[in-house]
């Protein structure tokens, strides 16, 4: 049994180092989806960002919030965020978070939903260990870039990639899910050219993020 699960996660971080060979991620700025996060961060004292890639958003948080922490399957891309000494965990989000419940003020995820199989889970899981709040970002599949792709018989390269999400979402739909899952949406924001991403953010956003509530 044991085995078992140590040979699915080792299976995991190979494809998950794997998609991270192919970035540069020795860089830690903000890219437009962290950015939308990092400027609807509440204030408090401690923060988990799930996924947290290589680190950039906690780095970016060191000197306002006191205790930072992230989880990340690949140990290739967590790697960075040790060299520049931001306490990480390796673990596997399809599992459950290895924390108790209500450690943390608030937990983040910046573009990891649309990888992971049971998303509605994790955000359980999220909701878990968060005192207050939760903040999620996705990428939009219905961005008009993608539209047009589908309009003309062509799937989004999101789609097909090797390393492709697994999961989809629209603005109606992540809204759904937050809701459906128990928490209360505070304040939206999008990635995008704007203003037209806020306007028509199903059409126009690339990106949807959320800062919610623990009911």
């Amino acid at each position: 049994m044991l085995f078992g699960a140590f040979m699915e996660i080792s299976s995991k971080q190979a494809y998950h180092d794997a998609n991270w060979s192919r970035k540069s991620f020795s860089n830690l700025h903000l890219g437009p989806a962290l950015q939308s996060a990092f400027d609807l961060i509440p204030d408090c004292n401690s923060i988990l960002d799930v996924g947290c890639g290589n680190g950039s958003l906690l780095f970016a948080l060191k000197t306002k919030i006191k205790k930072i922490c992230g989880l990340e399957i690949s140990k290739k891309v967590a790697g960075v965020a040790l060299k520049n000494k931001i306490p990480i965990k390796i673990c596997d989000l399809d599992s459950k978070l290895p924390f108790k419940d209500n450690s943390f003020d608030c937990v983040v995820s910046i573009q990891v939903l649309q990888h992971i199989h049971e998303p509605k889970k994790l955000l359980f899981e999220m909701q878990r260990v968060s005192k207050k709040y939760v903040l999620i970002n996705v990428p939009n599949i219905s961005y008009w870039k993608f539209r047009f792709a589908f309009l003309f018989g062509e799937m989004p390269k999101i789609a097909v990639d090797d390393f492709a999400h697994i999961r989809f979402f629209t603005f109606k739909s992540i809204k759904q899910m937050l809701l459906e899952s128990n928490l209360k949406i505070e304040k939206v924001s999008f990635t995008g050219r704007k203003p037209l991403a806020f306007l028509w953010p199903s059409f126009f956003a690339t990106g949807f993020t959320f800062l919610c509530k623990v009911k």
